[in-house]
């Protein structure tokens, strides 16, 4: 399998990490820390929670970075240090989480006019986020946030391949209907949220 520039990438980092260099610690977590706490925040939905999430998994992945068999793969193994960490920071808070699977949204899902702005697409985003199961939010930022593989997010939710592909379908539908305007534009808007784009 080809390795993509970003793996490559990231597998130069994390080489450095092992090798004690503390600059390539620096821009590993500069590479990866937004994304992570958009993340943490969409599992946690409380800020601090995430915040505190990400610490303990930057600690404990740098320490256990060299437990990493293929380097090229840090951001898979990441988020799942990352998301185990929401998972006990909730029921360290008494909360309970249950993520299954489910992704992926259409092109057409947006259902948002060409001359919508970032920050419209953002807030309506948001907004309809608000009103979607925890299951299927986690599972829409993994694939389209995150970038994650079907495989990938299989392993980190413990679900068969097929599972998360059906999953996918009921949480790409439940985003069409509720971001679904009382008249349809005549184009539909091809990015979901932070500039990913939809296209398959």
């Amino acid at each position: 399998m080809t390795k993509t520039a970003d793996q490559i990438y990231d597998e130069w980092l994390v080489l450095k990490v092992r090798s004690g260099d503390m600059e390539a610690v620096s821009a590993l977590v500069k590479r990866w820390q937004p994304a992570a706490l958009s993340y943490a925040q969409i599992v946690t939905r409380e800020k601090e929670l995430a915040a505190e999430a990400v610490q303990e998994s930057w600690i404990s992945g740098i320490r256990a970075i060299r437990k990493l068999r293929d380097p090229a793969r840090f951001r898979p193994w990441f988020y799942k240090i990352i998301h185990n960490q929401c998972i006990n920071g909730l029921r360290t808070h008494q909360k309970h989480l249950k993520v299954n699977a489910a992704q992926i949204l259409e092109v057409d899902s947006m259902q948002a006019s060409d001359n919508m702005d970032a920050l419209e697409q953002t807030e309506l985003i948001d907004h309809v986020f608000a009103k979607m199961p925890e299951n299927q939010r986690v599972i829409l930022t993994l694939f389209y946030l995150s970038e994650l593989e079907v495989n990938e997010i299989a392993t980190l939710l413990k679900l068969p391949n097929g599972t998360v592909k059906s999953r996918l379908h009921t949480a790409r539908e439940a985003f069409r209907k509720l971001s679904k305007p009382s008249e349809p534009p005549t184009h539909p808007q091809k990015a979901f949220s932070y500039g990913v784009h939809l296209d398959e």
